[in-house]
């Protein structure tokens, strides 16, 4: 009895428990497809407000940017106003200075705000302490401009804040679109992204200008006139990617902001001055100064309503998504209700049908195993067949709750290319592409068969050139006659080749070379030098005054159209003049002259004709002084490396590194290698440092070895110039130099450029005799020069370094291109290595492209070898470049920790130049 008592009263609450199960089942699993989704739309929420803050921090970054903009150009320019001695440099008028007075007047106003505007930002906790930093920078841009004394000093300080600046406000747009929203808002982020660079390069565009029209006063001689022209190019590109790649809104917007007079008319100033070798001038530095404000705040207006559309579209997404939530919230609650309601109703008129059900299961908790079917009275038959339909609901409902919540993770549809016919463009472009080299590779080998001609013009070549002067000027030495030498220099050949092709180009150089021909006399001699050069020999001159007649004969000649299929082509010519005397110069150095007479005459107009005078000879004396400087700094030993790492893209490992020159000149300092290895390329002393970059590059991965066993794999890539690789002794002082230092050949990487392939049939020699060394070879820029995919298999290298175009590019098509090339150099054994990569996402690009390697300020700048030798005796290198094979398709991500703060940082003002605008820093030879 007691027994069935327990029994009894344990049954009488299991009708309850069980009723109540099986309401909440579908309850649970409602709530938890809704749960959810409500998850997905709490995402997206926080995603739009988080997108909402950062557009907010780049507002505020641009507000700085734009006002701290707006104030140093009046400022420098009154600060240069006041100084008696500077406004005499900058050449202005008492009336020009009245005229820049009111623009100056409203410097206090113009600081005003921009002190409001970084107080602003500095209370700001998302942008890493920007606001203060900047607040001290200002402070020290304006006592140095106040001072008046260092001008140039002033213009580079604020410059780099300006970018400091720009560079902040592009991250926190890249952040935005990283975050991933709807394909509208991400349209909306993109095309913020690209009104933002161009309106960040055309701010640049004044104070590099007006730099660049006073060189020397206001800024170093050649930065500005250099930063100049690449900002109005980047302007110019960015302004017609916006035309092309942006929604129609922001197009039609952008098209009436550039067609604005205040920006059209400054525009027009420097399309007028883009192309001409010298800026002086101040009428048009005046105009664009008092302009400046106006054209900025009609750019900023752009600017301004892509920031409205993107704030408006994630608004607009972010109400969607609260109301969304609202909607599940209510209906989660109306089905809660309606099945407590339910249970309710099931419990007051279902419980005998319920207790049969009950009895039923109670014989299966006994053990006794039964079907249990759908049977019985109509109650428990709509139950049965009410939890079946319920459970399938549910399963239904999770499948929708996943499928949906799978569709939300958009971002990586907005990284993937935009659908469409891109696969017929990339291979109509690389069609297109392959076809061009092959048309140039013809020519080349035609050229490289040619001992003394041009194969295009039938003209004698540079080498022929030469000697054929040395044999006029030792007859004019035994006859005591005059010889002159035109050195002709077409005008405007470029735009020919770009709008009308390479085949256009040809027939106006056949055109040019037939028509100079019929101007000579019988024993003159026209030849070619390369490119749109050419050279006319003239030997016994009586009359210096016939060389101009002619001189103005072939520029007349070169002015008149030529015809090239159905189109017109127009060039010009300038001519540049050298005579000598009784034979007292040699060939090379005649020509020289003649050189340095047409730069002048180039700088001149264009189409213009110059003699070489003494002016000139003292210029070139400077030249050769520097060259003179040089074979010092060689005898002195003043020159010294650098070295940039190369890093394995997939487990982050340092396999090798970079030599790049610099010359620590006496009273000077570190010298860039821009601004000595032209003059060295231009004699043989290009041969020498090249030699010295080779010697002391193995000599200090010797020494590398020595104090460190682990390194012994470190590889060591040199550059050598293409008048260094030409030279038959170059694979003797390789060996030699290889034996002296003791390192192994194969951890030696010599870097060509693809030009050299091209002008010298000497190089592939010489490039296979090194490869027989065991030296391995990179050809450098590759996609940038002459070589095409199809030269692969036959060109003696073992490595190819992709241009840094390619990774920082976002053409369409890009990325298949950068593939296609890796994976032709996979095909023909090739390892690749990528330049110049600055950002995270280019390295995680060009990882799943199957790069093996990479280079570039993402992982380190160029560094002293103490540094280099500090870091890689804590992270010895795991493998060779080039002496491996290559990586697995799936390989890891890197686990590469950073250089030291000292390594990573700026290793010397040099190095300004590798940041995302100018590249990397230039190289050795």
């Amino acid at each position: 009895m007691t027994g069935l008592s327990l029994a009894r009263t344990k049954d009488g609450g299991s009708l309850r428990l069980w009723l109540l199960s099986l309401v909440m089942v579908p309850i649970v699993g409602i709530g938890a497809a809704a749960a959810l989704e409500i998850a997905s739309h709490v995402s997206t929420v926080r995603s739009d407000q988080k997108v909402e803050r950062i557009v907010q921090a780049t507002i505020d970054i641009n507000r700085v940017r734009a006002d701290l903009q707006l104030e140093i150009l009046p400022a420098l320019t009154g600060s240069l106003v006041a100084n008696p001695q500077l406004r005499t440099a900058l050449g202005l008028t008492a009336a020009q200075t009245q005229q820049l007075a009111a623009t100056i007047a409203q410097v206090p106003k113009l600081r005003q705000a921009t002190d409001a505007a970084v107080a602003t930002l500095a209370r700001r906790s998302d942008v890493d302490g920007l606001g203060t930093r900047t607040q001290a920078q200002v402070k020290q841009l304006r006592a140095t401009i106040d001072s008046g004394t260092y001008p140039h000093t002033a213009f580079e300080a604020g410059i780099e804040i300006l970018d400091t600046l720009s560079t902040a406000q592009n991250d926190q747009t890249a952040a935005a679109i990283r975050i991933g929203l709807d394909p509208a808002s991400n349209r909306a982020l993109i095309d913020l992204a690209m009104v933002t660079r161009a309106v960040q390069f055309a701010g640049e565009q004044t104070p590099f200008f007006i730099g660049a029209q006073f060189p020397g006063v206001v800024s170093p001689e050649t930065t500005a006139q250099t930063l100049w022209v690449q900002s109005w190019g980047s302007y110019q590109a960015w302004s017609s990617a916006i035309l092309e790649q942006t929604s129609a809104a922001t197009r039609a917007v952008w098209t009436k902001v550039i067609s604005n007079p205040a920006v059209k008319s400054v525009d027009d100033i420097w399309d007028q001055t883009t192309g001409k070798p010298t800026f002086v001038g101040t009428l048009p530095s005046l105009k664009v100064v008092l302009s400046d404000a106006q054209r900025n705040a009609v750019l900023s207006g752009a600017q301004d309503y892509s920031v409205n559309l993107v704030l408006d579209s994630a608004r607009a997404q972010q109400t969607a998504a609260t109301r969304a939530l609202a909607i599940i919230v209510g209906l989660c609650l109306l089905v809660i209700g309606a099945s407590l309601a339910a249970a309710r109703w099931a419990q007051r008129g279902l419980s005998k049908p319920l207790g049969r059900l009950a009895r039923q299961a109670t014989e299966v908790s006994q053990g006794e195993l039964i079907d249990v079917a759908i049977s019985g009275p109509h109650e428990v038959r709509t139950v049965a067949r009410g939890l079946s339909e319920s459970v399938n609901s549910l399963r239904t409902i999770q499948a929708q709750a996943a499928a949906v919540a799978a569709g939300d993770l958009d971002s990586r549809v907005v990284a993937t290319p935009v659908p469409g016919a891109l696969g017929a463009v990339v291979h109509a472009s690389v069609s297109r592409i392959v076809g061009a080299i092959r048309d140039r590779e013809q020519a080349q080998n035609a050229l490289a068969h040619r001992a003394s001609h041009d194969a295009l013009t039938e003209l004698p070549n540079r080498g022929e050139a030469l000697a054929l002067i040395d044999a006029a000027l030792h007859r004019a030495e035994r006859t005591g006659s005059q010889t002159a030498l035109m050195f002709v220099d077409l005008d405007h050949f470029k735009a020919v080749n770009d709008k009308l092709g390479h085949a256009a180009g040809d027939a106006v150089l056949q055109t040019m070379s037939r028509r100079m021909k019929e101007l000579m006399r019988a024993g003159d001699t026209v030849a070619r030098l390369g490119g749109d050069e050419f050279i006319i020999l003239l030997e016994s001159v009586t009359d210096e005054g016939g060389c101009h007649r002619l001189a103005e004969r072939v520029v007349a000649a070169a002015a008149e159209p030529i015809i090239v299929g159905q189109r017109e082509a127009r060039i010009g010519a300038s001519v540049g003049v050298a005579f000598c005397r009784d034979g007292s110069v040699d060939a090379s150095r005649l020509l020289l002259e003649a050189d340095a007479a047409v730069y002048r005459a180039k700088s001149s107009g264009r189409g213009q004709i110059a003699v070489f005078d003494e002016d000139l000879r003292s210029e070139l004396a400077d030249r050769i002084g520097l060259e003179q400087a040089l074979a010092t700094a060689l005898a002195r030993d003043e020159f010294v490396l650098h070295y940039q790492p190369l890093v394995d893209l997939n487990n982050g490992s340092i396999i090798g590194v970079e030599a790049l020159i610099r010359w620590d000149r006496p009273g000077v300092g570190l010298v860039a290698p821009d601004a000595f290895i032209p003059t060295a390329e231009g004699s043989a002393l290009i041969d020498d440092i090249g030699q010295w970059v080779l010697r002391a590059a193995t000599s200090q991965l010797a020494e590398w070895s020595q104090a460190n066993p682990a390194l012994h794999d470190l590889t060591m890539s040199v550059n050598i110039s293409g008048r260094h690789l030409c030279s038959p002794q170059l694979p003797e002082e390789v060996a030699s130099i290889l034996a002296t230092s003791g390192v192994a050949a194969r951890r030696l990487i010599i870097e060509i450029t693809e030009t050299v392939l091209v002008d010298s049939p000497i190089a592939k020699h010489n490039m296979k005799r090194l490869q027989e060394l065991g030296v391995l070879i990179a050809l450098d820029d590759f996609g940038t020069g002459h070589t095409s995919i199809g030269q692969l298999p036959s060109l003696p290298v073992d490595i190819l370094k992709i241009d840094r175009s390619f990774v920082a590019s976002h053409e369409p098509g890009n990325e298949d291109l950068l593939h296609l090339m890796v994976a032709a150099a996979h095909a023909f054994d090739l390892t690749v290595v990528a330049e110049g990569i600055e950002y995270e996402h280019q390295a995680h690009s060009l990882r799943g492209a199957q790069v093996e390697t990479g280079q570039g300020y993402l992982f380190a700048r160029p560094c002293s070898a103490s540094e280099v030798l500090q870091y890689l005796s804590s992270n010895p290198p795991r493998s060779a470049v080039g002496t491996s094979t290559h990586l697995p398709r799936h390989a890891a991500r890197p686990t590469m920790q950073s250089f030291p703060a000292t390594v990573v940082g700026d290793v010397s003002s040099l190095d300004s130049a590798g940041s995302g605008r100018h590249g990397e820093t230039s190289r050795a030879g």
